[in-house]
């Protein structure tokens, strides 16, 4: 397993930590620590995760930003 960390940022709404969360697991991902944060009305959430060796970096970045781009939201891996 490696780790990565990834930044999400973007107007604060129900279910983004459900949403990353969702992608995460599903592409064999475990998440080891979060750190989120509202500023007015933005969400700002930082992800430390293992995953699996086999799985390209920009394989789970496009994931991500498949599942957060209609969102609204950035992602940073």
């Amino acid at each position: 397993m490696k780790k990565i960390i990834s930044s999400v940022l973007g107007h604060d709404r129900p279910g983004i930590i459900a949403a990353v969360s969702e992608v995460l697991f599903h592409s064999g991902c475990n998440i080891e620590d979060v750190s989120q944060t509202i500023l007015q009305t933005e969400f700002a959430g930082v992800f430390i995760a293992s995953m699996p060796s086999s799985l390209p970096t920009d394989e789970l970045a496009g994931r991500l930003c498949r599942k957060l781009d209609p969102l609204g939201l950035s992602v940073l891996l």
